[in-house]
C-alpha cells in the first residue's frame, strides 16, 4: 500500500476527495532500487513520475567524459526527467540510486486519465509542475549570477543533508564548481 506520507504531501497542494485517492492509489506502483541501479537512462522515454520515499538519486549527463549533475532526490522529492515525461522523446539525462532508494511511481497513461477524470488530480499536477518550473528557474538563475561561495552557503543551506549523503566531487559538478574549488571554499568556511 502507498505510504501515508506521499499523500500528506500532495495535501499541502491540494484536498483530494475520496474518489481521487482512490483512483489514484489503484495506479501507483513501489519501486525499489540499490544504490547505483538506474531508474532512467539517456535515450529511454521517461515512462513515469515518482516520489522518493527513501534514499537519493542523481539526475545527471555526460560531457566529453564528465559527469554533469544536474539535481539530487530527496526524500519526498519528485523525480524523472521532466522534459522526455512531458515530451515523450528520449531523455537526456540519467536518473541512479546513490543509496538503496524506495520509489513510488505512477505511469504516463495514468497520469493522462487520473486528470481527465478527475480537477483535483490535474490541479495537483499543475501545481506540481510550477514548483519544478520554479526551482529550475531558480537554479539557473543562481548559476549564471551568483558567487560558487554563495551557491555553495545556499546549497548548504537549503540540503543540509546532503553533505552526509553526496560525496563533495558530485555537490562540486551540481554547483558548476570543480572540486578543487569546492575544497577551498570549505576550508574558508571552517575557518570563520
Amino acid at each position: 500500500m502507498i505510504e501515508s506520507n506521499i499523500l500528506d504531501f500532495f495535501a499541502k497542494y491540494v484536498t483530494l476527495d475520496a474518489e481521487s485517492i482512490s483512483s489514484f492509489l489503484a495506479v501507483f506502483h513501489k519501486i525499489n532500487l540499490e544504490k547505483n541501479d538506474y531508474l532512467l537512462t539517456e535515450g529511454q522515454v521517461a515512462e513515469g513520475i515518482y516520489m522518493i520515499t527513501k534514499g537519493c538519486t542523481k539526475g545527471f549527463y555526460e560531457k566529453d567524459g564528465k559527469e554533469i549533475i544536474v539535481g539530487f532526490g530527496f526524500e519526498n522529492d519528485i523525480i524523472t526527467s521532466y522534459y522526455s515525461f512531458i515530451s515523450r522523446k528520449p531523455s537526456f539525462e540519467n536518473i541512479q540510486a546513490l543509496e538503496d532508494t524506495e520509489l513510488w511511481g505512477i505511469k504516463y497513461e495514468d497520469v493522462q486519465i487520473l486528470y481527465e477524470k478527475h480537477h483535483h488530480i490535474s490541479e495537483l499536477g499543475r501545481k506540481l509542475a510550477e514548483k519544478y518550473y520554479l526551482e529550475m528557474a531558480e537554479r539557473s538563475i543562481i548559476l549564471q549570477n551568483w558567487t560558487a561561495k554563495e551557491r555553495y552557503n545556499y546549497f548548504f543551506k537549503t540540503k543540509p543533508q546532503a553533505l552526509q549523503r553526496i560525496s563533495l566531487k558530485q555537490i562540486a559538478s551540481y554547483l558548476a564548481i570543480t572540486p578543487e574549488h569546492l575544497s577551498r571554499i570549505r576550508a574558508e568556511k571552517d575557518i570563520s
